[in-house]
């Protein structure tokens, strides 16, 4: 379990406190509500907030703002992402971890094709992906399903239904909420104006 405990960031969040079970954790809101500034402060990106969060040691956070050079190939990302959480043989861990879901035809396609080439959902799904088959207790994902195919969608959704049953916790925001409708036992919460409703 995470827990947040009066957690204030400038004049975004105020005084939140929370507890987040080891489940899926919907976090909503309306645009500018605080909840990308509250997964920034929860996965430690953001680390000038007053308060106090617990049970956040073993996380990894895809954020909208993910950034890597357009030139460079889908497997120069997926190489750096896998390498830098210390998995030597990316390319077969990827490809195992992606065929528990779905056909590995379209990491097939884009495997060398520039990330700049990719279309804005080839490239979401991409990077949900990487971030993904690294293990994790936490995993966050702000936005992921935005500009995503239905068959993306799917295979994200299956994703996250595999950390569910596997005992792993999920913090996800989205404005898309059918997605979620195969998913059970969501904890849902509300995020307004910084402050959490109800």
């Amino acid at each position: 379990m995470i827990i947040v405990k009066d957690l204030s960031y400038k004049n975004i969040l105020d005084n939140i406190n929370l507890e987040l079970p080891k489940t899926v954790n919907y976090i909503k809101g309306e645009n500018g509500a605080g909840k990308s500034t509250l997964l920034d402060c929860i996965s430690n990106l953001n680390k000038g907030y007053l308060g106090e969060i617990k049970g956040n040691e073993s996380i990894i956070y895809l954020n909208q703002n993910l950034y890597f050079s357009y030139r460079l190939p889908s497997k120069d990302f997926v190489e750096f992402t896998l390498t830098l959480a210390g998995i030597k043989d990316y390319k077969n861990t990827f490809y195992n971890f992606v065929s528990k879901f779905s056909s590995v035809d379209q990491i097939d396609k884009i495997w060398k094709k520039p990330v700049g080439m990719l279309s804005g959902g080839e490239r979401k799904r991409l990077f949900f992906s990487a971030i993904s088959c690294i293990d994790r207790d936490w995993y966050i994902y702000d936005e992921p399903f935005a500009g995503v195919d239905e068959k993306g969608k799917e295979f994200m959704v299956k994703v996250l239904k595999h950390f569910q049953e596997n005992n792993k916790g999920i913090i996800i925001t989205s404005h898309e909420t059918d997605p979620f409708n195969v998913l059970e036992d969501m904890n849902v919460v509300k995020i307004e104006d910084g402050a959490i409703v109800g």
